[in-house]
C-alpha cells in the first residue's frame, strides 16, 4: 500500500452492524495498516498507545453504528508519543508539536436495514 500525503488520499473501509449478534463486522486492515505505518515512521517512543486507542474505537463502533451517528476521532503523532482523542478528550490539531494529524470518522450510512457504514481515515495535518 502506498503512503498517502497531506490532502491526497483518503482511506475508507466499509462494514455492517450484525443485528443478530449486535456487533460490528468490518475488515479495517487498510485503515489499521496506514495508522501503524505512520506511527512507525513518525513516533520514537510510546507508539503502542495507538493500540489502546484503536481498541477503544473498535469497542465504541457498535454504539455509533446502531444509532446511525457520525463520529470523528483525532490522532496526533509527535516525536515522543501519540495523542488520541476519545469522546471525552479532544486534541488541538493546530499544536505545533504534532508531526502528523489524522481523523478517523465512522459514518456514511448507506442502508438503515443492514446498517452499512464506512470508517474513513484522512490526514488533516
Amino acid at each position: 500500500m502506498m503512503e498517502f500525503s497531506y490532502g491526497e488520499r483518503v482511506i475508507v473501509d466499509t462494514g455492517a452492524l450484525s443485528f443478530d449478534r449486535d456487533k460490528v463486522e468490518i475488515n479495517y486492515s487498510d485503515v489499521a495498516t496506514a495508522i501503524v505505518r505512520a506511527v512507525g515512521t513518525m513516533v520514537e517512543h510510546w507508539a503502542s498507545d495507538v493500540f489502546t486507542w484503536f481498541e477503544y474505537i473498535r469497542d465504541s463502533l457498535p454504539n455509533y453504528v446502531r444509532d446511525s451517528e457520525e463520529h470523528t476521532w483525532t490522532l496526533g503523532l509527535y516525536k515522543d508519543g501519540v495523542d488520541c482523542s476519545t469522546s471525552s478528550r479532544e486534541l488541538n490539531v493546530f499544536d505545533h508539536k504534532y508531526r502528523r494529524v489524522y481523523t478517523l470518522t465512522v459514518g456514511g450510512y448507506k442502508d438503515t436495514y443492514h446498517r452499512e457504514f464506512s470508517l474513513t481515515l484522512k490526514r488533516v495535518g
